[in-house]
């Protein structure tokens, strides 16, 4: 079986991939590559990771200044406000289920738990306010 030629490899990858040029200082680029090799990892692999990660978690955008002369603004407002509210649930849901078994009696555990059910009171009183 003969081997792919460069070229067509280059053209899949033209294809099936994008590249994202950044600009650190050599310190910093260094490190990262000593860590890299330290601990196994290629550098596109950590950085994919990072920002596939960074992708899902969709962080928001600062708030705009709140309008509240009119209830529509108020109404409007609160919307914005519980979104924000129900994602942090989502957020801090997901941490909780990733807590192992074995640190499920632990502060961290209690901790997260005690702040969901703040964020559903929150989210239900809001929730009921219109």
């Amino acid at each position: 079986m003969g081997r792919t030629s460069s070229a067509v490899k280059q053209k899949w990858n033209e294809l099936n991939y994008r590249q994202i040029k950044i600009m650190i200082s050599p310190k910093t680029a260094e490190t990262f590559k000593k860590t890299c090799n330290e601990t196994g990892q290629t550098m596109n692999g950590v950085l994919t990771r990072y920002i596939e990660s960074f992708c899902k978690k969709k962080p928001h955008k600062p708030l705009p200044p709140l309008k509240i002369e009119t209830r529509q603004q108020r109404k409007k407002s609160l919307e914005l406000i519980l979104g924000i509210l129900n994602d942090l649930r989502e957020a801090e849901s997901d941490y909780l289920e990733k807590i192992p078994e074995n640190l499920r009696n632990g502060i961290r555990y209690e901790n997260s738990n005690q702040c969901i059910d703040t964020l559903d009171d929150a989210i239900n009183i809001l929730e009921g306010s219109f």
